[in-house]
């Protein structure tokens, strides 16, 4: 995934409390009643720089939430950082192709 996306809600610990998020949970669950994919980005507030052109037939619904404890946001840094290390090493190595 790219870093302009956010980080995949699934790289988070599993006991993070945006898991359990009232949308997160009713768009998982309509997904797997409609057995589609969907796919959960998360961001710190303010960091919308992402491309926002979806393939044909993909939409994306934008929320904000509400991290219960002080800890989880510090994963979420944590996660977007190595989210946005991995594609820089992916750019060294496309340029090395």
């Amino acid at each position: 995934m790219d870093s302009d996306y956010g980080v995949d809600l699934d790289d988070l610990d599993p006991a993070h409390s945006l898991t359990t998020d009232p949308t997160v949970v009713r768009l998982r669950e309509a997904a797997k009643l409609l057995g589609e994919e969907v796919w959960i980005a998360v961001k710190l507030p303010g960091a919308y720089e992402g491309d926002d052109d979806l393939p044909e037939g993909a939409a994306a619904r934008r929320w904000t939430t509400v991290a219960l404890y002080p800890d989880e946001l510090g994963w979420l840094r944590a996660a977007l950082a190595l989210n946005a290390a991995h594609d820089d090493e992916d750019d060294e190595l496309e340029l090395l192709d």
